[in-house]
């Protein structure tokens, strides 16, 4: 047996389809013909903060084994196949869809391990040109389609790497995605909440961002757009994930399938010690002191300032999305140590969460009492101390008392349905 993987990306817009139910329509391909498929396929999540991405920036990719007596020809009859479909299903008519995919043979797998490794790290974490993706393409004779400008290119080679490197992958998680009926795409769906609800709390911490119980028990695992997704559930238990279309009460699920992924895991974000060191449309982990109170603008957005070890001060951001996590980005002082998680964009950390490591004192200023008759007294004016009226006690000294804080040392961050999918979610943290 001769092995091969497929990779896809950039097959979807805004206005429909979806890459991973084109991955789902070649699986059923090759199983119907017979091909071996090697562990579960991959959902790569890739930079969040990339602008010209389509929805989730994610790629797609797949590793099978082909007879060794009939590889050339099975070979191309798959990938003749997926051309095919890729032409067929892809929002080519839309401005930022941009399909591309690769064929990476197994006599190609260990010369180019260490390249894609690397690729695969920059394409999570920073910014990569179609020009850097075609010169690998084409400096290893990697096996390609493009269509348009071909910008799939790039994370059809990440999701060729992330296979690559599984073994030395230590964090990884699973996803569920359900499809529709095709004569249903772009209708209203239909589906029992309750049923969500109570698998959710059923399999929680094992299953997550199944619902926003901030939202009124939202429901944020099912698809809102004219994609032909029904619903995705996230878990690191795959036996979990599979039995959940039996608790599941919805319209028809026409296609399922169950994708190894680098979801919930947090790989996009860099550790750093200073701010000088952030590049725009990164994401960062970032230890610092607060340096101000919060200030919160029209639009309910709040912004609070930090300095990092060296002084050198940053802002960082809670965007009226991100729901009550904003009230305890508020009640953060001066004098506390916290880490941020986020992308720096504008000059600005937009907060994923944070971990609060030491809470400054706070104290409060009240007026004394008196200690005859034991009621407040009131101020005599500017640096002129206070009076008892009944008593007519006169005194300077005014009563300074810790305040107890609202919030506690520990994790914070921001509500489910304005969670980035490689954001590593408080529950995974936890267990």
């Amino acid at each position: 047996m001769v092995k091969l993987i497929i990779a896809i990306d950039d097959t979807d817009s805004n206005d429909g389809m979806c890459t991973t139910y084109i991955m789902t329509l070649i699986i059923e391909y090759l199983k119907g013909n017979n091909f071996e498929i090697i562990d579960f396929p991959r959902l790569v999540r890739l930079n969040p903060s990339i602008p010209y991405k389509t929805r989730g920036n994610a790629a797609l990719s797949i590793e099978i084994n082909i007879n060794e007596k009939n590889y050339t020809v099975d070979k191309n009859k798959i990938i003749n196949f997926i051309i095919k479909l890729i032409k067929e299903k892809s929002m080519v008519s839309s401005k930022n869809t941009n399909p591309g995919s690769i064929f990476l043979e197994e006599k190609q797998y260990q010369i180019i391990k260490d390249t894609l490794k690397n690729f695969y790290f920059k394409a999570l974490r920073d910014i990569v040109t179609i020009k850097e993706a075609m010169s690998i393409v084409i400096e290893y004779n990697i096996n390609h389609f493009l269509l348009k400008n071909g910008r799939g290119i790039i994370g059809s080679l990440a999701a060729a790497g992330y296979i690559l490197i599984s073994n030395d992958i230590k964090d990884y998680t699973y996803e569920l995605l359900t499809y529709r009926d095709s004569n249903k795409f772009g209708s209203k769906r239909f589906f029992f909440e309750d049923t969500f609800i109570i698998f959710d709390k059923k399999t929680s911490p094992k299953t997550w961002d199944t619902i926003d119980y901030s939202k009124k028990k939202k429901l944020i695992c099912i698809s809102h757009s004219k994609d032909p997704v029904l619903y995705g559930i996230r878990g690191n238990d795959y036996n979990i994930l599979n039995s959940s279309k039996n608790y599941l009460i919805s319209e028809h699920v026409d296609k399922y399938c169950i994708f190894k992924t680098n979801q919930s895991t947090d790989e996009h974000i860099i550790n750093i010690d200073s701010f000088s060191k952030m590049k725009n449309l990164c994401s960062y982990r970032i230890k610092g002191i607060v340096d101000n109170k919060s200030r919160t603008i029209i639009g309910g957005h709040v912004f609070i300032d930090i300095k990092d070890k060296y002084g050198v001060i940053f802002t960082c951001a809670a965007y009226e999305k991100t729901g009550n996590f904003r009230k305890i980005i508020q009640k953060l002082i001066p004098g506390d140590i916290i880490e941020v998680f986020g992308s720096f964009k504008n000059n600005t950390v937009n907060l994923e969460k944070i971990n609060i490591i030491f809470l400054n004192k706070e104290y409060i200023t009240e007026n004394p009492r008196c200690h005859i008759c034991g009621h407040k007294m009131k101020s005599r004016g500017t640096n002129k101390g206070y009076k008892c009226k009944k008593c007519k006690i006169i005194t300077n000294e005014k009563i300074i008392s810790e305040k107890i804080r609202d919030i506690n040392i520990g994790y914070y961050e921001v509500t489910p349905d304005a969670r980035r999918h490689l954001s590593k979610p408080i529950i995974r943290i936890k267990n």
